[in-house]
């Protein structure tokens, strides 16, 4: 009987070890997984809708409110597809064509060197912890001597839709050349690209009080999102300040919090952006001189 008691007893001690350091040790990932337990459920009831057409389409019936759609050949516009294409949708890394326009007008006008080479370092000063950490490793990948050329950097931006080197070169495209590309592609102020970093500090609890989000106009928290982006990228101390709080609880939101944040974020319809990709296609936006190169 003292013997079963015995094996009873180092069995769970044994038990309560290996537990305790496998929750100890991954805390956080249980934590996550725990917080995000109804967001986590929803993402995992339409992952097997993107793997055909036929999937996606049952998609669009059951969240016909998620959904818009633009499809029109170009010489004949007023045909197509159409739904709900006035309806204004989050852009997130498609926002990065802005920032691409602005960069090859000002390349091609010789303001900025495609050859130029850009360090590492320049660069990190955006990289927010656990914000698309496995896109930005891509990038690094390419800084092989702790430098790259400027083009490749846009081009990372642009294969792995990185938004830390898309911060780096917003920065340096300039925040009234941005404005002003806006303004000639008529699109609506609410589509101005805007610094990754700056709006997800600004969508964060812990840095903001974001009570008011609901309330103020796209132009204010533009205004924040930039300042706070510009405070990271040239205050030091502010930075480490930040990332250490990003690395200990991320931007405080649920996933489905942080879901239903991305609604501040910059915003386009699918008619306006079709729209200016027949624009593109008809030379009217880059010019032909420079697609020939």
């Amino acid at each position: 009987m003292k013997r079963a008691l015995k094996f009873l007893a180092v069995f769970l001690g044994a038990t309560a070890f290996v537990f305790a350091m496998v929750i100890g040790l991954n805390y956080s990932g249980f934590e996550t997984l725990f917080e995000n337990e109804a967001g986590m459920a929803e993402g995992s009831q339409y992952i097997e809708n993107t793997y055909s057409l036929a999937g996606l389409t049952n998609f669009v019936a059951e969240h016909p409110e998620w959904v818009s759609i633009t499809s029109y050949n170009v010489n004949d516009p007023d045909s197509g597809i159409f739904y709900q294409e006035n309806v204004p949708r989050a852009l997130g890394a498609t926002s990065n064509l802005f920032l691409l326009m602005e960069y090859v007008r000002q390349v091609d006008e010789g303001r900025l060197n495609p050859k130029e080479e850009i360090s590492l370092q320049q660069i990190e000063k955006f990289a927010l912890p656990e914000i698309s950490e496995n896109n930005h490793k891509k990038l690094i990948d390419t800084f092989e001597e702790g430098t790259a050329p400027l083009d490749d950097v846009v081009k990372a931006m642009l294969q792995n839709s990185d938004l830390v080197s898309a911060d780096y070169l917003w920065f340096r495209l300039g925040e009234d050349n941005i404005r002003a590309l806006m303004d000639t592609l008529a699109m609506p102020e609410s589509a101005l690209p805007l610094p990754f970093s700056g709006m997800y500090m600004r969508i964060n609890p812990s840095l903001h009080d974001t009570s008011d989000l609901k309330d103020i106009p796209f132009s204010k928290f533009a205004e924040e999102a930039i300042r706070s982006a510009r405070k990271l990228k040239d205050d030091s101390d502010f930075n480490q300040q930040v990332k250490e709080q990003f690395e200990d609880d991320r931007i405080s939101l649920t996933f489905m919090q942080e879901r239903d944040a991305l609604a501040y974020f910059p915003q386009a319809t699918t008619r306006e952006l079709a729209d200016l990709m027949a624009r593109l296609l008809n030379n009217e936006i880059i010019s032909p001189k420079f697609q020939s190169k």
